[in-house]
């Protein structure tokens, strides 16, 4: 695990101990099988009683909040104890797009957002902790709240539907973001 990814998690676990985050390319997009590959890994890791390999159902165990995330070179998941709840999101930069972060930004988020592609990555893992209480559109979740943390890492705070702690980390392929309601 690179060196800044293990800061990624030491960051979080200052939010919550028990956050664990996998990562592996062997769970990426590209790779056939992939879905179904990741959520074995992830029950396996958590000894779940509940079976969360059916791809037609959101995995919710009882114990664990879960969140699963996968882009063309990259899969991974994260979880933690709840009733804290996590979004995780991966994402390649290069599938970013300006515009696209455009639609589901607010004028104000843009603004103040360090580097706009921060703000898909941020919003997609703070609208997937948010469960069962999602708003219909990715733009309905606000973030705001920017911090850089330095080599690469950036905090960012869940606003609106909710509140929520978020940190992302930036390689020179991948965004990496773990937000956390608590």
């Amino acid at each position: 695990m690179a060196k800044n990814l293990q800061r990624l998690i030491s960051t979080c676990h200052q939010i919550d101990p028990s956050l664990q985050l996998h990562t592996s390319v062997n769970w990426s997009a590209r790779q056939p099988g992939h879905r179904r590959r990741l959520r074995a890994a992830a029950n396996r890791a958590l000894d779940l009683s509940e079976n969360i390999e059916d791809l037609n159902k959101i995995p919710r165990p009882k114990t664990y909040s879960l969140s699963l995330s996968h882009t063309l070179g990259m899969g991974g998941w994260a979880s933690v104890c709840r009733p804290t709840r996590v979004g995780f999101d991966i994402e390649s930069l290069k599938r970013i797009s300006l515009s696209v972060v455009q639609r589901i930004a607010s004028r104000s988020e843009l603004e103040e957002c360090p580097q706009g592609f921060l703000l898909w990555s941020a919003k997609e893992s703070f609208f997937k902790a948010l469960e069962h209480t999602q708003p219909q559109v990715l733009s309905e979740v606000r973030v705001g709240h920017w911090r850089d943390l330095r080599h690469g890492l950036y905090s960012f705070r869940g606003l609106q539907p909710t509140t929520a702690t978020g940190i992302i980390y930036k390689t020179r392929l991948y965004l990496y973001s773990v937000c956390l309601i608590k």
